[in-house]
């Protein structure tokens, strides 16, 4: 098997240097330290392990798990120090910008009324904690063990197995740009009789709004236009009158000019009364000539009269018709163009069409290599996980990768599940229908073991990966753990005083009694075992409440054997 000895995090040196924990829970305030290699927590059942893991896991960015905050404290706070100094340039270069030049983090977060993220004393996001973290550490929790039985998490074995991270992104971003599309192009097909019974009202509403002049005070200009005009139609009607009002009086007037003849005969001429009237005769006529003159100096269009009486009556129709005034019909008119026009952008099927079947065309091709990817990694992972388990005493287990074709989604056109048969001579069968809790610890730390070599994180993080297990299979996990701690910081949370033995650094999670005033309260601490302490925790999880001399004699013994 291949070695990543040294590669990611020197064998001397360790990555998350401590952790500080105030007002979690039953734990008050206790800061932990820990050291390369190996670091074990032990502790009885209802200690408080648990919580150190729950710690752990809100320092990583997890989310926080129900009500946290120790009762009669206000927020709680979770602050830890991860040391960069020797860890390798290629996780180094995965980090967020943010931390690339320090050779340590310190992260601090504080939950209460107002949670809040602390990152090298600055103030930053769960987001970033999470992208420092992600390459950094991984947590296997007991929850994990449920989600081995998933054929998703099957697939992110498979995936992170392959290491194909750059192919599965320009998939997702093929696929997600086909999706767009594709969902763009049914919305247009779903709505087409709608959208296109919108398009020929808006069409005939534009053809009849744009048959008009409408626009700004088109009104006023009209109703201007037609006041102008009527008046000199009236003018006419009123000068025509005027003369034909002076040619009847021109016919009473020659009567009365013969009149006056005729007495200038009878009588002298000089008389003043006939000299007045024929100077009012040439007034007379001086008058008719002027009115004469006038009226066919008047201009009258009579056409346009008609035509901008036409114009405003149309306007008056389609105020009705549309509900609105006239600057309500020029907006109408102006969001019938634009829709028209946008409808006949969006409305090009044939092009959406041939776009959508491009790249699923795109799709299917980038799918395909992926596949082939995974099914090299499957290969791989079914020969690394029975190498492994062997060692584990499952020396008979065999495994199969399955890879079976469905419709292509976000993650490809693979589902992936592990079939495993743990004897000689049974058919594979799903992980659910023939691994116990015990197996399943065993293949759960192998995963991670198999997952660390391929991805280079620097920190495991196991709790309770023994569950299920002792005696000789304890040992052997113990000395699987102690073999990934060459090359990674690993901590762990066990029972098994077979993996407790086997630690460079020895935790105890203890609860005690603590006088409040009036009160006793529980307090849990976390304590760094001397020599001598490890014997006697050892003993007593060997032997249980009561810790025998042959009890210590046998921690001794473990003790001793590690490194044999």
């Amino acid at each position: 098997m291949k070695s990543f000895t040294g590669e990611f995090l020197t064998s001397t040196e360790k990555m998350i240097r401590e952790i500080h924990i105030k007002n979690l829970a039953v734990i008050e305030e206790a800061t932990v330290s820990f050291t390369k290699g190996l670091n074990v927590i032990t502790g009885e059942t209802g200690s408080g392990k648990s919580i150190l893991m729950f710690a752990l896991e809100i320092i990583l960015g997890g989310r926080p798990k129900g009500d946290l905050i120790r009762a009669g404290a206000e927020e709680l706070e979770i602050s830890a120090v991860l040391d960069l100094s020797n860890i390798h340039q290629s996780l180094l270069a995965n980090l967020p910008e943010q931390v690339q030049d320090e050779s340590e983090i310190l992260i601090k977060r504080v939950i209460g009324s107002k949670n809040k993220v602390y990152i090298n004393g600055s103030l930053a996001t769960v987001t970033l904690l999470s992208d420092i973290t992600r390459g950094l550490v991984t947590l296997c929790s007991q929850s994990e063990h449920i989600e081995l039985l998933d054929s998703k998490y099957h697939l992110f074995v498979v995936d992170s197995f392959a290491k194909h991270d750059e192919l599965i992104g320009r998939y997702k971003n093929t696929f997600e740009h086909f999706k767009a599309i594709d969902q763009r192009l049914k919305s247009l097909l779903e709505n087409s009789e709608s959208e296109e019974r919108r398009r020929e009202e808006s069409r005939v509403a534009l053809e009849e709004l744009s048959s008009v002049e409408i626009k700004e005070g088109i009104k006023e200009e009209l109703e201007g236009e037609v006041r102008r005009l009527s008046n000199i139609e009236r003018l006419l009607e009123i000068s025509s009158d005027f003369e034909s009002g002076l040619l009847e009086l021109a016919e009473y007037s020659s009567r009365i000019s013969a009149l006056g003849i005729e007495i200038g005969k009878l009588d002298s001429p000089t008389l003043g009364f006939l000299e007045d009237y024929n100077q009012g005769v040439l007034n007379f006529e001086s008058s008719l000539r002027g009115i004469k003159r006038y009226r066919s100096e008047i201009d009258v269009d009579q056409e346009a009269l008609e035509g901008k009486r036409a114009h405003l009556s149309e306007i008056a129709r389609l105020e009705r018709k549309y509900k609105t005034n006239d600057a309500g019909l020029l907006r109408l008119r102006t969001e019938a163009e634009e829709f028209l026009r946008s409808f006949g952008e969006n409305s090009n099927l044939a092009d959406l069409t041939k776009e959508r079947d491009r790249l699923f065309e795109d799709v299917l091709t980038l799918a395909s290599k992926l596949s082939k990817s995974r099914q090299a990694a499957a290969k791989s992972l079914e020969r690394d996980l029975a190498f492994e388990l062997r060692e584990l005493n499952m020396k008979e287990v065999t495994f199969s990768v399955t890879l079976e074709k469905v419709e292509p989604n976000i993650h490809g056109t693979d589902r992936v599940q592990i079939l495993v048969s743990t004897n000689p001579g049974e058919e594979m069968k799903p992980l659910k229908s023939v691994a116990s809790g015990g197996e399943l610890s065993r293949i759960m730390l192998v995963l991670k073991k198999l997952l660390r070599d391929r991805g280079g994180v620097s920190v495991l993080v196991f709790d309770e990966v023994d569950t299920g297990v002792s005696g000789g299979v304890a040992r052997a996990i113990g000395q699987k753990l102690r073999a990934l701690a060459k090359d990674s910081q690993v901590l762990c949370i066990t029972h098994l005083p077979q993996v407790a033995s086997l630690a460079d650094h020895h935790l105890l999670v203890r609860k005690d009694e603590k006088k409040v005033g009036k009160e006793t309260r529980a307090i849990t601490g976390v304590y760094e075992l001397s020599d001598t302490e490890r014997v006697e925790e050892i003993a007593r999880m060997l032997s249980g409440f009561r810790v025998t001399d042959l009890a210590r004699e046998s921690a001794r013994e473990l003790i001793s054997s590690k490194d044999r």
